[in-house]
């Protein structure tokens, strides 16, 4: 935890450009700032009700909740959605569930995440018919991307790195099939998960609108809504804490083949990016020294 905090603060000295986000933030409406911050707030409950579902055992939901804020922080430091998940594992673990089974749970939100997401991206793709905002990233992102994966391809070509990691993610993989068996004994549990892992996709979306109305500019939902979906997941890919620059940089290029300037774009996304994830940084610092100082991390 002391690295972590240590590298979180590199990447917000780093990264964090204020001049940039005080532009935004002082040329945008307060209320629909405010307003974006709050439904950043509802994709959390959005994991909590995710995690608690899926979880075999009974979790606490306040905690439970403070555990994914907590997680806001742990991704500053760790490539995105690699952080929060070894971080709701570790949670999952205090509370006696056996890691075999932690990581199967952790593994079925995420990809009831992806599902989901997908799910609604072709809703709102064919609701909008708006091809134009199916691009494709930058050279730089997808050279990185290809980069990425092909040394990723040659270490698991080598037989002992393959066996160590089969050795690792093995009983993991043998858990999350039955483990998605179990929740179908429990359709209300599916049920409930599903709907925390499209509470998040929605709130996001909703900040992302918000965020675009705080510039007083006019886009359809359905429109915002593929953008977002199609800049995050392409943007996520790069292997850079939390998608830094590449979240940012898909999310410009979408609302830009959208018909905005590049310039309003650019204070649309510094905003959303503002209210989702750097206010989320304190509340997750706190968040996660409190968890500690209970023994639930």
């Amino acid at each position: 935890m002391f690295a972590i905090t240590v590298v979180a603060i590199i990447v917000v000295a780093t990264t964090f450009n204020f001049a940039e986000m005080r532009e935004a933030v002082v040329s945008a409406d307060p209320w629909w700032i405010l307003t974006a911050f709050g439904f950043s707030l509802v994709t959390t409950l959005g994991a909590a009700l995710t995690l608690i579902s899926f979880s075999p055992g009974r979790l606490p939901f306040g905690k439970t909740i403070l555990a994914q804020f907590a997680g806001s922080f742990v991704a500053l430091a760790t490539p995105a959605g690699i952080g929060p998940a070894a971080l709701n594992l570790r949670f999952l673990n205090q509370k006696d569930i056996a890691t075999s089974t932690g990581v199967a749970v952790v593994a079925l939100s995420q990809v009831s995440q992806v599902f989901v997401t997908i799910l609604l991206l072709i809703i709102f793709a064919f609701a909008t018919g708006a091809n134009d905002f199916i691009y494709l990233p930058s050279t730089a992102v997808l050279i990185t991307i290809l980069a990425t994966v092909t040394v990723i391809g040659a270490l698991l070509l080598v037989p002992r790195i393959r066996a160590w990691v089969w050795l690792k993610a093995g009983p993991a993989v043998g858990q999350l099939w039955p483990r998605f068996l179990a929740m179908l004994s429990h359709p209300l549990r599916l049920l409930a998960g599903l709907g925390g892992n499209a509470l998040m996709s929605i709130g996001f979306v909703l900040a992302f609108y918000s965020s675009l109305q705080a510039f007083g500019r006019q886009l359809s939902f359905t429109d915002v809504a593929v953008i977002f979906f199609v800049g995050n997941t392409v943007g996520a890919l790069l292997p850079t804490p939390g998608g830094l620059v590449g979240v940012e940089g898909a999310l410009i290029a979408g609302l830009s083949a959208a018909g905005l300037p590049v310039a309003i774009g650019t204070s649309v996304t510094l905003l959303f990016r503002l209210v989702t994830y750097w206010l989320r940084i304190p509340i997750g610092w706190v968040a996660l020294k409190y968890l500690e100082s209970k023994n639930d991390l």
